[in-house]
């Protein structure tokens, strides 16, 4: 069994963003067990997420917090904010981890250099720091489903047959929790971003 811990202080949209990694985690690894450190304001985000054994709460109370932490024993710690604090957490409990790409380069490149560049959604960032764990995005997307075929996610009669299927909302009876409908939402937002400059470059 694997006892991992995730990490992102705030903020509320970033914080629901996160649930696919909870998610996948748990269905993917055999007795998995989520921990999750946030800000104490943020708890109330988490009280539901029916992939959470237990929830943190940080309130500069770092020393305290640290020692409950430590006491834990986690094989891995997911780092979803990467900042000073979450370097801290992570030095103090000298565990095996991995931390979201901000890819802060491309976005000041894109902003200021007006240099083009590719950055995945948010949601995929997250989930590449579970990549170490074998887990995958399980809500099939164009940019996972070669990942997705490979794992037997889906298969190629099922795409031929129904080739929208990567962009439908899934069953409302199959929502357990809001985060299957966050992640979908997140791709086709995405994909609308991707046709709009595509329009725009048309008309030019």
């Amino acid at each position: 069994m694997k006892k991992i811990l995730v990490i992102r202080f705030s903020s509320i949209g970033d914080v629901v963003l996160t649930s696919p990694v909870t998610r996948c985690i748990k269905n993917q690894i055999e007795g998995a067990e989520i921990h999750y450190l946030t800000k104490q304001i943020f708890i109330p985000l988490l009280e539901n997420n029916p992939f959470l054994s237990k929830t943190f709460g940080f309130d500069d109370n770092f020393n305290s917090l640290i020692k409950e932490l430590k006491i834990e024993k986690y094989d891995f710690v997911i780092d979803l904010h990467k900042n000073i604090r979450s370097k801290r957490f992570i030095s103090a409990l000298k565990v095996t981890s991995a931390s979201v790409n901000k890819m802060n380069l491309s976005k000041w490149m894109m902003v200021n250099a007006n240099k083009k560049a590719q950055i995945p959604s948010i949601v995929d960032r997250y989930l590449d720091t579970v990549n170490e764990l074998k887990v995958i995005n399980d809500i099939v997307t164009r940019s996972n489903k070669k990942e997705a075929l490979k794992e037997g996610i889906i298969n190629t009669k099922s795409i031929n047959e129904n080739p929208l299927t990567l962009f439908d909302l899934p069953n409302p009876d199959q929502i357990s929790d809001t985060s299957l409908l966050v992640v979908k939402l997140e791709e086709i937002n995405q994909t609308l971003i991707t046709l709009t400059k595509v329009i725009n470059k048309l008309i030019k």
